[in-house]
């Protein structure tokens, strides 16, 4: 009897056994497969990632060109308003040059307003930022000498 005692004690351990060792391997597997999960969620989060990034990068990349254009544009259209007031002040100096001649050779009397007038066209053409309040002296001056010479 002690042998049966024997034997079935040995079945039992080695059935406790190999139930211990299945589930042992049962706990790594499942450990393996969560840790496999958690790396392919980390990867497809990291893909996600980079494509957002991407996409981010080629809208700013957009936005970036469209900014650069517009400041071309305005560039070109600063440059197109300087030609046309330089142009326009070359035309105004003339004129005046032209009036001062006529009126001095035609022995007609002094024309008003002709000292603030150069003056102010003097300035205008020195200033290197036309719209600037630089010549603003000279248009007053050359307003209150019209209405003086006006009203009198």
């Amino acid at each position: 009897m002690v042998t049966l005692y024997r034997i079935e004690d040995e079945i039992m351990q080695s059935f406790q056994s190999q139930v211990l060792k299945q589930q042992w391997q049962d706990h790594q597997s499942h450990i393996l497969q969560k840790a496999k999960e958690r790396e392919d969620k980390e990867s497809e989060r990291r893909k996600k990632q980079e494509k957002d990034l991407d996409g981010l990068r080629a809208k700013q990349e957009k936005v970036h060109k469209e900014l650069e254009a517009a400041v071309d544009m305005q560039r070109s259209k600063l440059s197109d308003a300087l030609t046309a007031l330089e142009y326009d002040l070359s035309c105004a100096e003339k004129k005046i040059v032209h009036t001062i001649k006529v009126n001095t050779t035609s022995g007609s009397e002094a024309n008003p307003c002709l000292e603030e007038r150069v003056a102010l066209v003097n300035c205008l053409q020195t200033t290197k930022t036309p719209g600037t309040a630089d010549c603003t002296f000279y248009v007053g001056a050359v307003e209150k000498c019209n209405k003086q010479s006006i009203s009198a």
